[in-house]
């Protein structure tokens, strides 16, 4: 459940704010600001039946870091491989922090959104994972 006051986010940003890891959100939060531009969710925390209704869905769906509470899916904003850089190197630095690994995968659209960025977080000793 979402209950620290973040410096980069509203509790109102999050669509599913009791479902989402609070430590999660510290870490996106830490991102943001190593990032310095703004960063907009998409979609984060979702329930079990939420997560199989997507296409493409996780399977099982508890396996989904969004089921997890531990990833957000962000507006796409990095047309600029200098803005992808600068993104990648905030993220890997707020995992050091965190003791995070991170899952990143630019996204196709589904459910009527658009291109985006999905962002988790795995627990330690979990591989983290990037794709392109």
């Amino acid at each position: 459940m979402l209950t620290s006051k973040l410096q980069h986010f509203a509790y109102t940003e999050f669509q599913n704010p009791l479902l989402v890891d609070d430590t999660a959100a510290r870490a996106l939060d830490m991102v943001r600001d190593l990032y310095g531009k703004p960063l907009t969710i998409t979609s984060d925390a979702r329930s079990a039946a939420e997560e199989a209704a997507l296409p493409n869905s996780a399977t099982p769906p508890e396996s989904s870091l969004h089921v997890q509470g531990r990833a957000f899916d962000l507006r796409w904003a990095f047309d600029d491989p200098t803005d992808c850089y600068a993104f990648f190197s905030a993220v890997f630095s707020t995992c050091r922090v965190f003791g995070f690994q991170a899952e990143i995968e630019p996204r196709t659209p589904h459910s009527g959104q658009s291109v985006h960025m999905h962002l988790g977080f795995y627990l330690a000793g979990h591989p983290g994972k990037v794709e392109l």
